[in-house]
């Protein structure tokens, strides 16, 4: 992705951005558990590292160090 595309794409979430900023407390954490959300936070250093990784849509596996997608078809 370009610089553009990331920038529109930032843009076209904005409307959920709002909506999960005033969103109570625990259906955000439902959303950031979704999204396969995970911070660690460093106390010596002041720094959190952030990490999202959301779990492959269902029929899509994983295969492999690489991280190659195998797609399965049902029925």
């Amino acid at each position: 992705m370009n610089r553009e595309a990331i920038r529109s794409l930032v843009e076209g979430l904005g409307g959920l951005l709002s909506a999960l900023r005033a969103a109570d407390p625990h259906d955000k954490t439902e959303v950031y558990r979704q999204l396969g959300l995970r911070v660690t936070f460093d106390h010596e250093k002041r720094v959190a590292l952030t990490e999202v990784r959301p779990e492959p849509p269902e029929g899509i596996v994983f295969v492999g160090h690489r991280r190659k997608a195998l797609y399965l078809q049902y029925g």
